[in-house]
């Protein structure tokens, strides 16, 4: 059984899908759309009451999860939803029976699989999306820092070595959360660290320590059609040229009855709209119109506020975001989209929603104490004492610190179910 309180491997997901449709077959088909770049069938899941009418007669809501690899929580959201909608119906819940007699909801919860594998591995890789070698075909890897986990224990933390020089010390009171050193220095006494994420140096030659790309250097969310460009930081090699994201757009495009389109993503606590390149002022009244009020409905029941991603998340407005698959939606469909931004850690320690620019320049020394003591109580583990470490090329360094994938990019497998269960009540509004 799954009672979404873990991250599930490609073949334990697609068992659990096809398994729900042998037991629910005139609500639930699941099918292949295509196929990642490893040759993993790309699956969705139709639902809808099959005795009202065929899935493709009724108005229809598009949803896709983890088109970006360590992403997982959405893929976990869109399990539940398909999960929520068949269990619902069959108890007879009225809003659920209505919904899929009138409806049909087509959800691909795993865009990504490649990706996705690598990032759930017993030691993991993670990347942006994407496996395929881009924008070097050959894979070579750049000299410098590669993340991995070099210690065996299934995470990539951090390393920290002793340095007088370093930007780093331990805050002063928990020290597995480390902050800047200020302009004034450390206080006498306090010990200074580089910090390095886990992982080894290629072509290390003593001294230079570089922060290369991924190999795997592509952003699926950037490849789709609309506002695609070669300046966009892996938009791939031309529009639709990765295979999970041509086969995604034929899929949506062969089901003409798509009415709306939601991508699930983490992290953040929020909820994006249209558009990525232009202002509020720029998009017709009545869709900006709409997007409020589907605001005001679905922040009450998620809690997770609503943002335009020009508006709000882009700094420099002379550089917008290109290639993204809610505008693709929005400019080339006329489809009302959105992306959801599942888990916020700063809300959860602290109640306050985190600022939109987190994502650019991390929290702060108050938010990150706030979550580390949050997790130690909710989701023990988390945050990770520092411990020694004979690292090959850098000899003596310690590693620990906060694992990213599982507090801060993720939400704990203690708290996934509550994490997504309300925005099956979003996809159904």
């Amino acid at each position: 059984t799954y009672d979404f309180d873990r991250f599930l491997r490609y073949d334990e997901m697609a068992a659990w899908l096809r398994a729900l449709a042998a037991q629910h077959p005139t609500l639930l088909t699941v099918e292949s759309y295509g196929q990642s770049h490893m040759g993993r069938d790309l699956l969705v899941a139709t639902i809808t009451d099959t005795r009202t009418g065929e899935h493709h007669t009724k108005p229809a809501h598009w949803i896709d999860a983890n088109i970006h690899a360590v992403e997982v929580t959405g893929g976990v959201a869109a399990l539940y939803i398909i999960h929520h909608l068949v269990t619902k119906f069959v108890a007879g819940d009225a809003t659920v029976v209505e919904a899929l007699r009138t409806r049909t909801f087509y959800i691909a919860p795993r865009v990504n699989p490649d990706g996705v594998e690598d990032a759930l591995a017993d030691r993991p890789l993670f990347h942006r999306s994407s496996v395929r070698p881009w924008p070097w075909r050959d894979g070579h890897r750049w000299p410098g820092l590669h993340p991995q986990d070099i210690d065996g224990d299934g995470r990539i933390l951090t390393m920290r070595i002793a340095d007088p020089d370093g930007a780093w010390m331990p805050h002063p009171e928990e020290p597995r959360v480390m902050i800047p050193v200020g302009p004034l220095g450390a206080p006498a006494g306090t010990t200074r660290y580089r910090l390095l994420t886990e992982g080894l140096i290629e072509n290390y030659d003593g001294f230079t320590i570089d922060q290369p790309r991924d190999p795997a250097g592509l952003d699926l969310n950037r490849n789709f059609p609309a506002g695609w460009g070669v300046d966009v930081l892996g938009s791939g090699d031309h529009p639709m040229s990765e295979p999970e994201i041509h086969s995604l757009v034929r899929a949506v495009k062969a089901r003409p009855n798509v009415c709306g389109y939601n991508a699930f993503h983490t992290a953040g606590g929020f909820m994006l709209r249209p558009s990525s390149n232009l202002p509020d002022s720029k998009l017709p009244p009545e869709d900006l119109f709409i997007f409020k009020k589907f605001g005001e409905h679905s922040t009450p029941l998620t809690t997770y506020p609503v943002h335009s991603v020009f508006e709000d998340l882009t700094w420099d407005k002379s550089r917008v975001m290109g290639g993204a698959g809610d505008d693709w939606a929005y400019d080339h469909l006329g489809v009302y989209s959105w992306t959801t931004e599942f888990w916020d850690a700063i809300y959860r320690a602290t109640g306050e929603h985190s600022p939109t620019d987190v994502w650019y320049v991390g929290p702060t020394p108050a938010q990150d104490l706030a979550v580390c003591r949050w997790s130690d109580k909710h989701a023990p583990g988390s945050y990770v004492g520092w411990r020694a470490f004979d690292h090959p090329q850098l000899g003596k360094v310690e590693i620990g610190g906060p694992d990213m994938f599982h507090i801060w990019t993720n939400a704990p497998s203690s708290l996934l179910r509550a994490e997504v269960a309300a925005h099956a009540d979003v996809a159904i509004y």
